[in-house]
């Protein structure tokens, strides 16, 4: 937008509050959800066997990344500190849940084979580590620019982090493609008559 960047720095701040509004309600919902699942155990495995449960991990990935915005962009150091400490709680919180929540579905689909309309969930992690990679590089910016004054960081933390990602992202799409290949889910959903809201994973 012409002439936004002239007032960016006094948008950042209602950016955050903003984010923070969002981060709060996700996590109060998460919470609940996480809660009653460890009071009274009654996780459904053979209902979950695919990995739509991640989108509460691409939630808190996203709400990372918008905290990273301004911890990167903004010349003010109070708000970009801001924007880096609830951006790495929000990228910890997405990390720490992808790990269970992959092992969880996996251990599902490896048990009870793979749920053919939520087959597409096996590709969600691309968009998360999409996610979690532009937050590092913004973290990273902003570290070295507000915190340590560095004019030009080095690019090799970068080269390295993205470059692990960029091979996680293509070992999920390789396997992914395989997988709706093989339970014919392009010729019954996107070709066919079938309908699941698993096909707005593909988008």
């Amino acid at each position: 937008m012409p002439g936004l960047w002239n007032v960016i720095e006094y948008l950042f701040p209602f950016a955050l509050a903003a984010f923070f509004a969002v981060g709060f309600y996700a996590l109060a919902l998460f919470k609940d959800y996480f809660t009653r699942f460890m009071i009274r155990g009654d996780l459904d495995f053979a209902k979950n066997n695919n990995l739509s449960h991640m989108l509460t991990v691409f939630a808190f990935a996203m709400i990372a990344v918008g905290f990273a915005a301004p911890a990167a962009m903004s010349h003010s150091l109070s708000v970009s500190v801001v924007g880096m400490i609830i951006a790495i709680f929000s990228t910890s919180l997405a990390v720490v849940l992808m790990g269970i929540k992959m092992i969880l579905g996996f251990t599902s689909i490896f048990e009870k084979g793979i749920d053919k309309g939520g087959s597409p969930s096996v590709w969600i992690s691309i968009p998360i580590l999409t996610l979690l990679g532009i937050t590092f590089v913004r973290l990273y910016m902003g570290v070295s620019h507000n915190l340590m004054d560095v004019a030009a960081p080095s690019s090799l933390p970068l080269l390295l982090v993205l470059t692990v990602l960029v091979s996680l992202q293509v070992m999920f799409g390789f396997i992914g493609f395989s997988v709706l290949k093989n339970v014919n889910y392009f010729h019954d959903y996107v070709d066919g008559k079938e309908k699941s809201a698993g096909s707005y994973a593909l988008i």
